[in-house]
C-alpha cells in the first residue's frame, strides 16, 4: 500500500504499523524522496521518520509496574500479556515493565511474559493455562488488546478477588471493566491526540517544508481507576 500510494504521488503518510527491516527501508526511501513520514502510537525507531506522536510505551510500562510491585508479597509471580513483540509500543511496553521491576527487586523468574497477537481466543487461552500452572500468579499486566479475554478466564479460574489487573488504553470496554472492579487500572493514553495531530502536521510540512519538528512527540501518561475514568 505504501508503494502504491507513493506512485499515485502523495505529498505525505502518517504510519500505525509494526516494525520490521522491509517498513523501514520503505520509511527510509520516503524520507529520501522528502516525503515526510509519521509514525504515531507505534514507533519505527532507526527509519529516518520525521517524527513519532504517541505516549512513551517505555515509561507506561514502568508506570504499570510500579502499581503492581507495590502489591506484591514476597515470591508473588506477574504475568505480561503483549500483543506481539514486533510492534516497538508494546516491546518498549514490556522492557519498562521488567526494568522497574528488576529495579526494585523482583526477580525475573516471578515474572513470565506471552504473546497473544491481540486475538480474543488465544489470550484466553494463555491466560488460562497460565493461572493452572502458576498458583502464586498474583498480578497481571495486560500490554495489549483484549482485556476482556484476560478477565473472563481469571473469573473463570474463581481467583478474580486474588489477581489485580492493570490495562492499557481507556476505552468504552475498560471502562465498563473497571466499574465492574474486573480490572484494578488503566494507562491512559490520549489516542484522538494521538491520530490528530499527525494529520496537522503532515499538512503543515506539506505547505511549508521548512516547519520545525521535534522528532518525538510524547502524550501523557495518565493512571485511571473506576473512582476517575470520567
Amino acid at each position: 500500500r505504501i508503494t502504491e500510494m507513493r506512485k499515485q504521488g502523495i505529498g505525505g503518510i502518517a504510519l500505525c504499523v509494526k516494525n520490521s527491516p522491509v517498513i523501514q527501508r520503505l520509511i527510509l526511501e520516503l524520507t529520501y524522496a522528502d516525503i515526510p513520514v509519521v509514525t504515531y502510537n507505534s514507533d519505527i525507531p532507526n527509519s529516518g521518520r520525521t517524527c513519532f506522536i504517541g505516549q512513551d510505551p517505555y515509561q507506561s510500562g514502568r508506570v504499570a509496574a510500579d502499581l503492581i510491585v507495590k502489591m506484591l508479597k514476597e515470591q508473588d509471580e506477574v504475568l505480561v500479556v503483549v500483543g506481539n513483540l514486533e510492534i516497538d509500543g508494546h516491546r518498549q511496553r514490556v522492557q519498562g515493565f521488567c526494568d522497574k521491576c528488576r529495579e526494585v527487586g523482583i526477580s525475573s523468574y516471578r515474572i513470565t511474559i506471552i504473546e497473544s497477537f491481540n486475538e480474543y481466543l488465544l489470550t484466553y487461552e494463555k491466560v488460562s493455562e497460565i493461572l493452572e500452572k502458576q498458583p502464586r500468579l498474583s498480578a497481571i499486566y495486560m500490554a495489549n488488546e483484549n482485556v476482556v479475554a484476560c478477565t473472563e478466564a481469571v473469573a473463570a479460574s474463581e481467583r478474580m478477588d486474588r489477581i489485580m489487573i492493570v490495562g492499557n488504553d481507556l476505552t468504552a470496554e475498560t471502562k465498563r471493566l473497571l466499574a465492574e472492579d474486573r480490572i484494578d487500572f488503566i494507562i491512559k493514553q490520549d489516542i484522538y491526540w494521538q491520530g490528530y495531530q499527525p494529520v496537522i502536521l503532515l499538512k503543515n510540512l506539506i505547505l511549508s517544508p521548512e516547519t520545525p519538528v521535534e522528532p518525538i512527540s510524547f502524550t501523557e501518561i495518565s493512571v485511571v481507576n473506576s473512582e476517575n475514568m470520567g
